[in-house]
């Protein structure tokens, strides 16, 4: 797994994820204003808290924890238990928090077996 700006300019073993520039919003403070990728396998999703998460483990071993949006848009995007099946392949676009040392993702995209959902459109670069 490798961990690289999408401009190509830096790169980091071990950790499998990519950055690029977004703007950055308030609810979206206390993550990194760089776009980050992240391939693994799906180990649990948490659909029905007050905070929606998945959790990935990535090619290394390492477990993240990936922050969706809200439940109401989860769900109108067809985001339900049922597409996020233990074991499921994903691909994960989103902003890596600030927090040095944690394995923590809001994300902006999924792709879980070959099914996207855009997340938060409005925050994809143009």
């Amino acid at each position: 797994m490798t961990l690289d700006r999408m401009s190509g300019q830096s790169m980091f073993a071990s950790a499998g994820l990519a950055a690029s520039p977004l703007p950055l919003g308030d609810i979206w403070a206390e993550f990194k204003p760089s776009q980050t990728r992240l391939d693994g396998i799906v180990i649990d999703a948490s659909l029905d808290s007050a905070d929606p998460t998945l959790n990935v483990r990535g090619p290394d071993g390492r477990n993240w924890t990936v922050e969706l949006a809200d439940r109401r848009r989860n769900q109108s995007l067809g985001l339900t238990r049922a597409a996020l099946l233990p074991g499921d392949s994903v691909h994960v676009v989103g902003r890596r928090t600030q927090r040095f040392g944690e394995q923590r993702i809001k994300a902006l995209r999924l792709t879980v077996e070959g099914r996207s959902f855009e997340l938060f459109p409005e925050l994809e670069p143009a």
